[in-house]
């Protein structure tokens, strides 16, 4: 007994001169850490490619400039300019042009000793030309029919305009029918026909979906009552980028949607992998970043409940 106690004072008094050591050698590098600061602690900048207008000698200009002002990195970051004429359009972010220009500023990064991110769009929310409708943000629409009797009805398709408040034309793809080329069905409701000002009791709304048979449009629902039946779709929203270069314009994803984000991702790691034969792993970039999300109006995914 004595002797497992005897142990025990031993084993922990060496592991308390043990972590003294430690505490010793980590302030001595604390110290010397901030006599002379390693890279990974200086700061980083924005980098703006205002109007995504950029070009290779200017690239090197700007980084050279950066790494003598003691930067460490920076995010590349393409963005559009409003009512400018001083700043020319350049290329389509992650086009061809773009490309090459990212993969010289990572090169040279490299060769500094530098760190580099890139913002996923050009501006802000996560899109671009390549997000498909399926992807796009979406909203809800929804049309009202009004069914009097125990008959069958034909519900009417909800009307989605093709201009916005301003007058100009909505960024929703259309088929020659005027339907959008992305919709969902989401739910049909039934709720008793009222007056004005009467209250609605929830607990009388009927879910009339299972009756309803999208590709006829017709609902086959024999009740007796004064009903009007509420036919909700999820279809695009055609919101836009906020701000991107001229160029450069597109839909944000449906960020409600997972494979939304991750078609996004895949498009624009697939994309820098083609400037990058050693790999992202081994190259400057070290992060990707998605500026705010700052989507507008009613923003919906049809398998939100």
């Amino acid at each position: 007994m004595k002797k497992h106690r005897f142990l025990n004072i031993l084993f922990f008094t060496l592991f308390m001169f043990c972590m003294r050591i430690v505490e010793a050698q980590n302030d001595i590098l604390l110290k010397n850490s901030f006599k002379e600061p390693p890279i990974s602690a200086f700061p980083k900048t924005y980098w703006w490619w205002l109007n995504g207008n950029i070009d290779t000698v200017r690239i090197r200009e700007e980084m050279l400039a950066m790494k003598e002002a003691g930067l460490s990195g920076f995010d590349i970051f393409d963005i559009g300019v409003r009512n400018d004429t001083v700043v020319k359009p350049g290329p389509a972010f992650l086009g061809g042009e773009s490309l090459q220009a990212i993969r010289v500023a990572l090169d040279l990064a490299k060769d500094l000793g530098m760190t580099a991110g890139l913002s996923m769009a050009s501006s802000w929310n996560a899109g671009g030309s390549w997000i498909t409708p399926k992807h796009s943000a979406k909203s809800i629409y929804f049309s009202v029919t009004h069914k009097p009797d125990a008959e069958s009805v034909k519900l009417q398709f909800p009307r989605i305009n093709q201009e916005d408040d301003k007058g100009g034309a909505k960024n929703i793809q259309f088929e020659a029918n005027g339907r959008p080329v992305y919709y969902e069905e989401v739910t049909v409701l039934a709720i008793p026909k009222r007056s004005r000002n009467q209250i609605l009791d929830t607990s009388e709304v009927i879910i009339v979906t299972p009756y309803f048979d999208a590709d006829s449009e017709m609902l086959n629902w024999s009740v007796s009552g004064d009903y009007e039946i509420y036919r909700y779709v999820c279809s695009n929203s055609g919101e836009q980028l906020k701000l991107p270069s001229e160029n450069s314009k597109g839909p944000i994803i449906d960020h409600f949607d997972a494979e939304a984000t991750s078609a996004h991702f895949r498009y624009v790691i697939d994309k820098l992998k083609t400037i990058l034969p050693n790999g992202i792993k081994n190259s400057a970039l070290k992060s990707l970043y998605l500026a705010s999300y700052e989507a507008t109006g009613f923003t919906r995914h049809p398998r939100c409940r």
